[in-house]
């Protein structure tokens, strides 16, 4: 049984001002620039009793910029508008933040061949202020997106800071070298249409920015990302096995030591293991991984009929002082593949999916919490992410309510067709390879620790060619358990052979 479920969501402020149409161009395929690489979403705290509230508005190392910026509409695209040129034609008004400037359709593309764009490719530019707390001056500061959709070109204080547009995951960018004491100025050139469009086929229905602004700091030396996998001794005991890893990075200009703390509690907040080590860290950016094994008798095990979920705390103690707190929701779980046949803690897992599929912003927590209960009600227990990775906030609610996850891929290229001669659809232009194994890895990295993501989907296609072969080799190595599908390959090796029951 399928049921797909659209919240299409209305955008308020969306720009009129006329814009002067501008030639397309055969524009090269543009990637990251200054971009950091996909990661665990996550919170640093300056005390534990913030942090187990897992209310990033507790942080003192938060500050939220959804609010309306300065904004006006421009011709021609970021590289020759900069934010910075007072000179630029267009009267500045206020944007809300998060919201679109302008919408989009799959039919602007018509007649036109990648890596093309539009003719009339307007840039909605922002601008805002904040005043930096004077203690974030010896840390880095991150700037971050929850959601764009356009090509983004970011300013601070007037220097060019970074390029990203892929829509559907996080973008960040550490800004720290670019911040100066007291007021700073931020800046974003948001281009209507993007070269990135061209895989994004499911998603073109608006510009600008979908999802949540802020920014956030950590110490020089800190924790960049963790893995968190869990399994149990036997099925026959209660024996839970959690393996931690913890990548930290060190931004000053010297190797130094740092010692790191788990701490893992019960769903009331009672410690129930906890470990520590000290580890040295190499300096200029060096990175070290902390690795724990804790074991955890009479453990409550996780599934989409019972989601109980522990609180891990890691904390990071530098010269004597505790420097952050992160926490993350943790449910036991065993994920194994036995005679071809996917189970769940010992029991064959058996899909009774629904497609979710957010277009436009993004929903609020109530809304989704709503939906996904709505869902188990009807009697769904899985969810398939529809043509991209979504927000953080989405696989924690599933895990809060015990829903699994298949995690899509943002591939979508049905307007290039799939034309298997080298060159002809996208699929099969090795010249696109790097976008889309970027698009693997960003996904992965976001959603591996959560504990009902159960499949991997590569996109909607259509077609099959070299970049999804690599794509599947990519995801293969990054996941070696959790299958992965992509249903347009059919029986093709780069579709796993499905083992489990049931459908979305």
């Amino acid at each position: 049984m399928k049921k797909i479920l659209f919240l299409f969501l209305l955008t308020a402020g969306i720009a009129t001002q006329a814009v002067a149409q501008v030639p397309a161009r055969e524009t090269v395929q543009l990637l990251p620039e200054n971009y950091e690489p996909a990661r665990t979403t996550f919170m640093s705290y300056d005390n534990g009793e913030n942090a187990v509230t897992f209310d990033v508005a507790r942080s003192s190392f938060y500050v939220s910029l959804n609010r309306p910026w300065a904004f006006r509409l421009a011709s021609g695209m970021p590289d020759v508008v900069p934010a910075g040129e007072a000179g630029v034609a267009g009267q500045w008004g206020e944007q809300r933040v998060p919201g679109y400037f302008a919408e989009t359709s799959p039919a602007d593309f018509e007649g036109l061949k990648p890596p093309a764009l539009p003719a009339e490719n307007s840039v909605g530019q922002y601008r805002t202020q904040v005043e930096i707390p004077v203690f974030w001056l010896d840390r880095d500061i991150f700037l971050r997106i929850e959601g764009l959709k356009g090509g983004l070109t970011l300013y601070v204080n007037g220097q060019r800071a970074g390029y990203a547009e892929q829509s559907g995951t996080p973008v960040e960018f550490n800004i720290a070298p670019y911040i100066a004491d007291g007021v700073n100025t931020i800046a974003m050139d948001i281009a209507r249409y993007k070269t990135g469009d061209w895989l994004e086929n499911g998603t073109i229905n608006g510009a600008g920015i979908e999802g949540g602004v802020s920014l956030y700091s950590q110490y020089r030396i800190h924790i960049n990302d963790f893995t968190v996998e869990t399994s149990f001794d036997s099925l026959k005991n209660t024996t839970g096995v959690a393996d931690l890893a913890i990548e930290l990075v060190n931004g000053f200009n010297f190797p130094d030591s740092v010692v790191v703390y788990y701490d893992l509690r019960d769903a009331q907040g009672k410690p129930v293991r906890y470990n520590t080590r000290e580890t040295v860290v190499p300096g200029l950016g060096g990175r070290d991984t902390v690795r724990f094994q804790g074991k955890l008798a009479d453990v409550k095990r996780w599934s989409p009929e019972s989601p109980y979920l522990y609180q891990l705390v890691l904390r990071v103690r530098y010269k004597g002082r505790f420097i952050e707190y992160v926490p993350f929701h943790v449910g036991f779980r065993e994920l194994k593949i036995e005679n071809g046949v996917y189970t769940l803690n010992g029991k064959p897992i058996e899909i009774k999916g629904a497609e979710y599929r957010c277009d436009g912003l993004s929903p609020d927590d109530a809304t989704m919490r709503a939906d996904l209960l709505q869902l188990k009600k009807e009697g769904f227990n899985a969810i398939r992410c529809g043509y991209h990775p979504r927000k953080a906030r989405l696989y924690e609610l599933c895990d809060e309510v015990g829903l699994l996850v298949c995690d899509e891929v943002g591939l979508d290229t049905a307007l290039t067709g799939d034309n298997r001669a080298v060159g002809g659809a996208l699929v099969n232009n090795p010249n696109w390879v790097e976008a889309y194994l970027a698009r693997v890895e960003n996904a992965h990295r976001l959603s591996r620790n959560y504990t009902g993501v159960i499949l991997y989907s590569l996109g909607r296609g259509p077609g099959v060619g070299y970049n999804i072969y690599k794509s599947y080799l990519e995801m293969k190595v990054l996941e070696p358990l959790r299958p992965v599908m992509y249903e347009p390959a059919g029986t093709i090796w780069c579709n796993d052979t499905k083992s489990w029951q049931g459908s979305f």
